[in-house]
C-alpha cells in the first residue's frame, strides 16, 4: 500500500523501484510492462501493459507474454483478466521462466509454458516446477491441490500474480487473497539465466492488463509496516487475517494490497 502524503497526515511508507539499468523509478503501480515483440500470435497494446490473443478463435496455445525485464530482489506482479473465451478447456498460466541471460530478442516462446523447463508455473490449481528438460517432459514436479483457486474459475475483472520476497519466497495471489508459496527460486534459477514474469493466454484465456509490475522494491519501512509484513506470514489468506483478534481498521490495513 502507497500513502500519499496529505495535510497533517503521516506518510506510512513508499516504495521505489528501479529499472534494469539502475535508474530510480518512483512508481505506483506499473514500472514496466510486457514485452511487444517475441509473439506475432499475441497483441501487446497500451505502452505493454495489456496483451489479448489475436485470433483467440483459432488460436489454442501460443499464447505466452513475456515482462520487457527480468525480476530481481523484492518484485510484484498482478495482471487482470480483461477478455475471456468460451469452448475450450484451459485457461491462464502465471509465473516465472528463467530466460538464458541476452537471449530475449532470439528466445523460442513455449507453446504451452507448463512444458519449458526452469519455470515455475501456476496452472488451475498445481504447480509446474522443473528444473531441467527431462523433467519437463515427464511432469515429474507437478504439486497438485497447490492453491485454493483454480485459475480456470477466474472471469473478467478477477486478478491474479505472485510476490516474490528478497530471500527468493514466491507467493502466489487471486483476487488478493495468497494461495501458496514456493522457496527458493532466485537460488534454483542458474547463473547465466534471468527470471521473467509470464502470462500463458491458454485456451480461453484470451487477454489480461498489468495492474501491477515493479522489481527491485526498496520500502522506507517504519514499525506499523514492519509488524504487518511479520503477521502475514503466518497468515494464509485474507479470510484468515478476519479472524484475528483485532479492531477492523487493522484488519483491512492487513488486507488491502497484500499483493
Amino acid at each position: 500500500m502507497r500513502m500519499r502524503r496529505q495535510t497533517n497526515q503521516p506518510v506510512l511508507f513508499s516504495r521505489v523501484a528501479f529499472n534494469m539499468d539502475g535508474k530510480r523509478n518512483d512508481c505506483d503501480h506499473v514500472c514496466f510492462g510486457y514485452l511487444e515483440s517475441g509473439n506475432d500470435r499475441m497483441t501487446v497494446t497500451d505502452g505493454g501493459r495489456i496483451a489479448y490473443k489475436s485470433s483467440p478463435d483459432t488460436d489454442y496455445g501460443h499464447g505466452v507474454v513475456l515482462a520487457s525485464q527480468p525480476i530481481s530482489g523484492e518484485s510484484e506482479f498482478e495482471v487482470a483478466i480483461n477478455r475471456h473465451g468460451n469452448g475450450w478447456s484451459g485457461s491462464f498460466k502465471v509465473g516465472l521462466l528463467a530466460v538464458p541471460r541476452g537471449s530475449l530478442k532470439t528466445f523460442a516462446l513455449p507453446r504451452y509454458s507448463p512444458d519449458y523447463p526452469r519455470s515455475w508455473v501456476w496452472s488451475s490449481s498445481r504447480l509446474y516446477h522443473f528444473s531441467d528438460q527431462e523433467q519437463a517432459r515427464s511432469h515429474r514436479n507437478c504439486e497438485e491441490g497447490f492453491s485454493q483457486v483454480n485459475l480456470e474459475s477466474l472471469r473478467v475483472g478477477d486478478t491474479f500474480g505472485f510476490h516474490v520476497s528478497v530471500d527468493g519466497e514466491m507467493a502466489f495471489f487471486a483476487n488478493k487473497a495468497k494461495q501458496n508459496t514456493v522457496q527458493n527460486v532466485y537460488e534454483s534459477c542458474p547463473a547465466d539465466m534471468d527470471l521473467y514474469p509470464m502470462v500463458d493466454h491458454y485456451a480461453q484465456g484470451v487477454g489480461t492488463t498489468i495492474t501491477r509490475l515493479a522489481t527491485n522494491i526498496q520500502w522506507q519501512r517504519n514499525l506499523q509496516y514492519l509488524c504487518r509484513r511479520v503477521i502475514l506470514r503466518y497468515v494464509d489468506n485474507t479470510k484468515a487475517v478476519d479472524t484475528l483478534p483485532l479492531p477492523k481498521s487493522l484488519k483491512r490495513y492487513l488486507m488491502v494490497d497484500s499483493l
